[in-house]
């Protein structure tokens, strides 16, 4: 983001670019500490995917529902938690072999233990 910002004002006479919002995908653990990351630039934030997908073999890969379930809970409440989350959407779709057990969606018009989870968690509405 700051080479985008440096190289947006050196094309442009010194004037730094119009952001509205950050938007990003994240897919790990750590989703608050790159929140606090991104608050130097003062905008608020459109975490327009997100998901644990962590694979590594190293006793923290999200490899079973349950697991699943304790991210997707934790991850939208930092969401809530905060004033600077604009928007949020969890990754969803119809997989035939789930491995990262991130799907809201089962076959047509069923949700999946997740995507119940999913809708059942506390809310504010804007």
């Amino acid at each position: 983001m700051d080479a985008f910002i440096a190289s947006y004002q050196a094309a442009n006479a010194g004037r730094s670019p119009q952001i509205d919002y950050l938007a990003f995908h994240w897919y790990d653990y750590g989703l608050a500490a790159q929140l606090d990351r991104l608050k130097k630039y003062g905008k608020p934030f459109w975490i327009t995917e997100f998901a644990n997908w962590h694979s590594q073999n190293d006793g923290a890969q999200i490899d079973n529902l349950a697991k699943q379930e304790a991210q997707v809970t934790d991850m939208v409440a930092t969401c809530e938690s905060r004033s600077d989350v604009f928007r949020y959407a969890w990754f969803t779709g119809r997989w035939s072999n789930d491995v990262h057990f991130t799907s809201l969606l089962s076959t047509a018009g069923q949700l999946t233990d997740l995507g119940k989870l999913y809708l059942s968690l506390p809310y504010t509405a804007q």
